[in-house]
């Protein structure tokens, strides 16, 4: 299954903490990546470890993009993204979480960090959803090739981007896969290409109405981050 949490709104990544937290306590696995944020700390980034290797979080991006005295080029912008996607595949495929949260992917796709297609690629393969049934998607150059249960991690064939497999993250090393799939994929951020539209099962749009940050007011920690 798949949730998509877009708009202009404030609360997309928090609905989607919201869910981990219930979701943990009723004794699920959950795996959080963060494209784009990186540099600047949240309160999540603290309060996730206190449910130890059940709510893992990982920041991959580099911060703001374009704006706010963002001053690194668009390659390394593009190169973390891209990383972030990478890294993503990995905790997917080695069967371990049930639920995934691609933080800010919509975002990422948005903003041409990385592709929509990219995105669909891993996506879809680990949800119960075809994209293919759902975006007439055939015709990839990609093979995938399905690997053994007990090949570990690191010696596994790689299908997404048709470059080689990238190193396990740290403690993934001799990971076997599993046929488990997360029973729940959530994609955050504003500006959702439409094909996200067309794959998720659940769609909600925060809409902003009001917020005191139109007033002059900047963001407050343990509230907007």
């Amino acid at each position: 299954m798949i949730h998509l949490y877009t708009g202009n709104g404030k609360g997309k990544t928090t609905a989607a903490l919201g869910l981990a937290l219930r979701a943990v306590g009723d004794g699920k696995r959950v795996f959080m990546i963060q494209f784009i944020k990186g540099p600047w700390p949240s309160g999540e980034d603290k309060s996730h470890t206190v449910f130890g290797e059940n709510f893992v979080l990982v920041k991959g991006g580099k911060g703001f993009v374009g704006i706010l005295n963002d001053t690194l080029p668009r390659s390394e912008h593009e190169e973390a993204a891209r990383k972030t996607l990478e890294r993503a595949e990995i905790e997917i495929e080695i069967g371990k979480w049930d639920i995934v949260i691609l933080d800010e992917v919509n975002v990422a796709c948005d903003l041409k960090l990385i592709s929509v297609r990219d995105v669909i690629d891993v996506v879809g393969r680990f949800s119960e959803r075809d994209p293919e049934q759902d975006l007439s998607l055939r015709g990839s150059e990609a093979t995938e090739v399905m690997p053994k249960a007990d090949q570990p991690l690191a010696d596994n064939p790689r299908f997404v981007f048709g470059s080689p497999r990238p190193d396990p993250p740290a403690g993934g090393s001799g990971l076997a896969m599993t046929n488990k799939k997360p029973e729940l994929i959530i994609l955050t951020g504003r500006g959702a290409p439409k094909e996200f539209y067309e794959i998720a099962d659940l769609i909600t749009e925060m809409r902003e109405i009001k917020h005191y940050y139109n007033e002059g007011q900047v963001a407050k920690r343990g509230v907007e981050f």
